[in-house]
């Protein structure tokens, strides 16, 4: 569906689950994948217990991704990517039960708001506005302004989970918030939870140009970004705000559409490797290398993925993985 991207995922092109590698995917799949058949068996207290564990010890998979995000995403596993309006209306009555069994299973409330938002999702589709049947816009607009209204009542459950905020955002940049109400949002979240990375993914999409920003904006939130999570993750966050503005709308043009720092994105993608060193991260950051076209910084990092690469990391409309190894060699 298209309310999310990190899950909107995601991810962050960067953090999308379905795109990483084995050694990536084994512990976030198998996060996504545990939760999805505890949430089909009804064993809704084991999914708590997850949730709990995530939190504490801030879980991540090899390539950084949070295992609180795959456990999200596991509740929507079995709708599928194209669901049927009965199978999201059944995950609304699972979440419904589980929220009124368990009262004070913040899983369960938030899974819920987010479930109206694929309701509301699943009217508008993922094309653009001009795509959309006039009729859908009505129910859309319902789904939506339901599920704010919902999240606005269980609002103290950010403090303790990160994933309302997610939720929350997708809302207020399908809803249209203006730019101030939008950032303050973001704000909120990112001074209780700075490290959860759909809460940065989720800023990115408001503000790249399709939606409600320019290229400008999200270059200035790649600095803010970084700044929120220096600490520990070092400046390792501007490189991924990048990628996903080259993913989600410049593509191959990033260098050349917008002033992006190479000289900052080559130590930045070196803070990242220094912490998440998996194929997924090394095959990414060789692949902006090339695109910057800083040689040296692409043979060495060539000469770190060896032969296996991991291709789904180099889309087709360029630079790929044979061109890039034959240039930098070269």
């Amino acid at each position: 569906m298209g309310k999310s991207f990190f899950t909107m995922v995601v991810l962050i092109a960067a953090l999308a689950a379905s795109a990483q590698p084995a050694a990536s995917r084994t512990s976030f799949n198998a996060a996504k994948n545990r939760a999805a058949e505890l949430f089909k068996a009804g064993e809704y207290e084991a999914i708590d217990r997850m949730a709990a564990e995530y939190l504490e010890n801030q879980t991540r998979s090899p390539s950084g991704l949070w295992l609180l995000t795959a456990l999200y995403a596991g509740l929507e596993r079995d709708i599928g990517a194209d669901p049927s309006e009965a199978a999201i209306i059944e995950a609304e009555r699972k979440l419904g039960d589980w929220a009124s069994r368990y009262s004070d299973s913040h899983v369960a409330r938030i899974g819920y708001g987010s479930m109206l938002i694929e309701h509301a999702w699943f009217f508008r589709g993922t094309g653009m506005a001009k795509t959309v049947d006039e009729e859908n816009w009505t129910p859309f607009r319902e789904y939506l302004e339901k599920a704010r209204l919902y999240l606005a009542e269980i609002e103290d459950l950010g403090e303790i989970d990160p994933q309302w905020y997610s939720e929350m955002l997708v809302v207020a940049r399908a809803q249209h918030w203006s730019l101030g109400e939008f950032m303050d949002l973001v704000y909120q979240g990112l001074d209780l939870h700075p490290y959860y990375y759909d809460i940065h993914a989720g800023a990115v999409a408001y503000l790249l140009p399709k939606w409600h920003g320019s290229v400008t904006v999200v270059e200035e939130f790649a600095s803010i970004s970084a700044k929120y999570t220096r600490e520990i993750d070092g400046d390792s966050m501007y490189a991924r705000v990048l990628w996903q503005l080259s993913y989600e709308q410049l593509g191959k043009d990033l260098f050349t559409k917008s002033h992006t720092d190479w000289a900052r994105m080559s130590a930045s993608i070196d803070d990242l490797l220094a912490r998440y060193p998996d194929e997924f991260n090394l095959n990414k950051s060789a692949r902006f290398a090339c695109m910057a076209g800083d040689k040296a910084k692409t043979r060495e990092l060539f000469a770190r993925i060896g032969e296996t690469p991991f291709y789904a990391v180099w889309p087709k409309y360029g630079p790929n993985f044979d061109e890039c190894r034959v240039w930098a060699n070269g």
